[in-house]
């Protein structure tokens, strides 16, 4: 809201400050910016890959640990359109 004060810069903390430089720079994380994922792949228990859509060719990038970052908006879109027999609407 405008109205709301602003936190001194020392207190605002976001995603990369956070979690994502460590990520980074210690466990090997990548960032996939600039891509349209197109359908999560999973089991009953993990998520095996996301297919994704960058620089017009789909790739299959797969890991340990997956974090869609989509957003409020396209984050229940990919997760609807990744539905399977483990993981129904």
């Amino acid at each position: 809201h405008r109205d709301w004060p602003r936190l001194p810069a020392q207190l605002q903390v976001d995603a990369r400050a956070a979690c994502l430089d460590d990520a980074l720079a210690q466990h090997g994380c990548a960032v996939l910016d600039q891509c349209e994922v197109l359908r999560i792949d999973a089991d009953a228990q993990h998520v095996r890959s996301v297919q994704a859509r960058r620089d017009g060719r789909v790739i299959v990038p797969r890991g340990k640990v997956v974090v869609l970052g989509a957003g409020a908006l396209h984050s229940p879109q990919v997760l609807l359109r990744s539905v399977n027999e483990h993981w129904p609407k």
